[in-house]
């Protein structure tokens, strides 16, 4: 269990960031707000279907492979 007093300035510390970055307001009217949502609505065939996590699992040994590959190159 978290003590109480590890959480005591945490809520000063988002509200402060909440309205420095402008509330309600600027967070429905931003660019990346805007964007997150149209990749959502365009990937959402995707993460609907059941089976969708066989997706990341097949391709994320290809992608490490090819990162480590690239790398050791790099190094020597």
């Amino acid at each position: 269990m978290a003590k109480k007093g590890q959480y005591t300035g945490v809520r000063k510390l988002f509200a402060r960031y909440w309205v420095a970055y402008g509330g309600f307001k600027s967070i429905l009217g931003s660019p990346y707000m805007h964007v997150s949502l149209f990749i959502t609505l365009i990937s959402s065939g995707i993460w609907l279907e059941y089976d969708w996590v066989e997706i990341p699992i097949s391709v994320l040994p290809n992608i490490i492979g090819f990162s480590l590959g690239g790398y050791a190159i790099w190094w020597h």
